[in-house]
């Protein structure tokens, strides 16, 4: 027989204790992390050192772009150099769902062939950074390309335990001699 849940006078299901808690700890971690305290958890350990993903966890094959998505509203970082020219950024899902692949797909030019370099992605939870990781750009595009046009590819896994709340995402991308060739961000609320 199934328990039911007991429901706000509106309707919506109370909070499970566990959410609740882990909802607070996440918190207590930003506003350690804001102050510069050093914690030790799990979550802690998780967002500090990428965990791999696990072979046997279920993927969804993502078409790029998915024809039922919209281009992405994105920005170009404030005083980055547009030697890559990014013109449409495509989010999928669309908008982006914890436990799932977020995959992102950057379309533009380039002024110059790319042989080789690489690309920072930073991820910003309420303007605090969470997560940094720096990628060979093979593994965002075919080299060498351009000069020309570009299509740049980028997937990670959204954790079911991500806090709710504002995202931002920061690609910088590098060539080959190291020089930044452009920065872009998109902002997405989970």
């Amino acid at each position: 027989m199934k328990k039911k849940r007991k429901r706000k006078a509106d309707g919506t299901p109370y909070q499970s204790k566990i959410k609740i808690k882990k909802m607070k700890a996440v918190a207590l971690l930003l506003v350690l992390a804001v102050l510069g305290v050093q914690a030790h958890s799990p979550l802690q350990k998780l967002v500090q050192k990428r965990q791999p993903i696990p072979a046997n966890l279920p993927t969804k094959i993502i078409r790029w772009p998915d024809l039922q998505d919209t281009p992405f509203p994105f920005s170009v970082c404030s005083g980055a150099p547009t030697d890559l020219n990014i013109q449409t950024v495509y989010v999928t899902p669309n908008p982006p769902v914890k436990g799932n692949n977020i995959a992102i797909q950057a379309q533009g030019t380039v002024d110059e062939q790319l042989t080789g370099g690489n690309f920072v992605i930073n991820v910003l939870y309420m303007g605090v950074q969470i997560f940094s990781e720096t990628l060979d750009l093979s593994k965002a595009v075919t080299l060498p390309v351009g000069p020309g046009p570009i299509t740049l590819n980028y997937q990670v896994l959204i954790p079911s335990i991500a806090p709710s709340g504002g995202y931002t995402v920061q690609l910088t991308f590098n060539d080959q001699s190291g020089t930044e060739i452009t920065c872009v961000q998109v902002a997405f609320t989970l």
